[in-house]
């Protein structure tokens, strides 16, 4: 987040005087929402209740099935609330619940380090034997950094490699991946987490089209997949663009072919969309080929995936790694990736990482799960009704209460806990003040919020993540009202016409910029 004006200056809790407005039915209302206790608190911050009942109302959205909370994010008071103590499907919500854990646990700082080592000596340019990869989850191993290490691997003498690239994924123990979340294989968001991924297992699809037709091309290429291009071009208006193509592998194993059908509007242009490919294999021996032969280098071996192939090598190589890549993106930028984008494996790969620096190598989901819960428990949240599943909200059954949502974020919005859980034990590493801010969306301006309300006052004076599934939608994060306070702003929906959400979230948005 950029320092400058007003509308982009990093958070600080300000202590401007409170405006006092006299609302004559306001008791009245805001007990409907909070209750006596809470009315009293948002009469104290001259807050005006939200018409919340109407808004859901005209939308034909069921109020029952809303959680919604409001705190002042220096004391972390409530000052609005409804069902905010009952633990509802949050989708990507519930992110905010490992990055919080990963950046106590992990901190900051932390970065991922990929080992490369080989089963024989490197000698007269020449590997006469495998070169042997131990994933570290990095959640963003992508094209840039393979380019940079395979121009320092040439560095250090390497021309060619003889045998394989042997992926040993051992830092987490996952079964193989099953059906699809909600039958879109080729979609980036279901990527199935690894500790060696490479660039989300996803590459560009890039369209051009031209008088006789529409060329498709992959940006990274992926060395020996055949693209099978069966797109058509259509005149009329451009309406779905490269999303419109459908995908389906076919080939082998060792040959395979990505048919790409759909119809193509001429009048959209040269546009892209990603799309995952291949299994993780496949993949990985494509996307290395590729780079590797880029370079300059030769190989003659196959990819293959081996947990424990770094265990298995001679001592003298084993202890030592050819050559290490260190991530050149540190925690708090993943934390930004991940909640600007709501990127879904990056969350999970996160999660995993935090249970294999708690449990150790060889670590599963549940583990993972664990070492969240334990990390918000030893700082003071009641994580109790928590079901996080994978960690990422791609989930039908995860389920958080929008209070903890509400008490994390104003642990987030500075370097103390606040008074609300009990304070941070000595062993967690604190958050930077407004750090977990600075990674949310800013409203009209990045990420998952870039376009709404961009032409109206609160754009740039909010912070939030959202989430959104069939029957789910959901803000949460920080709005610097008008007068010039912080507040926290959990709203969830869980509802078969939950798309029609959207509104409701905008207008309570800009009621608390301009209420509070």
């Amino acid at each position: 987040m950029m320092s400058g004006t007003p509308a982009t200056r990093p958070f600080s809790l300000m202590t401007q005087p409170v405006r006092m407005n006299a609302f004559h039915s306001f008791a009245f209302v805001a007990a409907l929402i909070l209750g006596a206790a809470g009315a009293s608190a948002a009469w104290a911050h001259g807050l005006r209740p939200p018409a919340l009942e109407d808004w859901l109302r005209a939308n034909r959205l069921e109020a029952a099935e809303v959680g919604f909370e409001v705190r002042d994010a220096g004391s972390g008071e409530v000052l609005f609330a409804r069902n905010a103590e009952r633990a509802i499907n949050p989708a990507s919500l519930i992110k905010l619940l490992p990055v919080t854990a990963a950046l106590r646990t992990l901190g900051r700082d932390f970065v991922w380090r990929t080992a490369f080592h080989v089963s024989a000596p490197v000698a007269d340019g020449r590997l006469r034997g495998d070169l042997v990869m131990r994933g570290d989850g990095d959640p963003k191993f992508v094209i840039e950094d393979l380019t940079e290490l395979v121009a320092r691997m040439r560095a250090l003498g390497l021309q060619t490699i003889d045998g394989d690239l042997v992926i040993d994924d051992g830092l987490f123990s996952l079964p193989p991946p099953g059906p699809v979340f909600d039958g879109q294989p080729h979609e980036p968001y279901n990527v199935y987490p690894s500790a060696g991924l490479l660039n989300f297992k996803s590459t560009k699809f890039v369209f051009t089209p031209h008088k006789s037709g529409v060329d498709v091309a992959l940006d990274p290429p992926l060395a020996g997949v055949a693209i099978r291009n069966r797109m058509r071009t259509t005149g009329g208006p451009c309406r779905h663009g490269a999303n419109g193509a459908r995908l389906a592998q076919r080939g082998t194993d060792a040959a395979p072919v990505i048919v790409v059908s759909g119809n193509y509007a001429r009048r959209c242009g040269r546009r892209w969309a990603y799309f995952s490919v291949l299994d993780h294999r496949q993949f990985a021996e494509a996307f290395f080929r590729a780079a590797w032969e880029a370079g300059g280098g030769r190989w003659h071996g196959r990819a293959r995936i081996e947990t424990g192939a770094v265990a298995a090598l001679p001592a003298e190589l084993r202890e030592r790694p050819w050559i290490v890549w260190e991530s050149p993106r540190d925690l708090a930028s993943v934390v930004t990736d991940i909640n600007k984008f709501s990127n879904n494996v990056m969350a999970r790969l996160l999660m995993l990482r935090l249970g294999a620096a708690v449990q150790g190598v060889g670590v599963d989901e549940a583990g993972a799960r664990a070492a969240v819960l334990s990390r918000l428990a030893l700082d003071g949240f009641d994580v109790s009704s928590v079901v996080l599943e994978n960690g990422s909200g791609l989930s039908r059954s995860a389920r958080v209460a929008p209070a903890l949502l509400g008490r994390v974020l104003v642990a987030g919005a500075g370097s103390d806990m606040p008074s609300d859980p009990a304070p941070m034990a000595a062993s967690a590493a604190p958050l930077a003040p407004g750090l977990l801010a600075a990674s949310l969306p800013v409203v009209g301006e990045d990420g998952t919020m870039r376009w709404r309300l961009r032409d109206r006052p609160v754009a740039g004076n909010a912070w939030i993540k959202t989430g959104s599934l069939d029957g789910v939608r959901g803000i949460a994060g920080y709005v610097r009202a008008r007068s010039g306070r912080l507040y926290t702003l959990v709203f969830i929906v869980n509802d078969p016409r939950a798309r029609a959400a959207l509104g409701v979230q905008d207008r309570l948005l800009e009621w608390l910029y301009d209420a509070g």
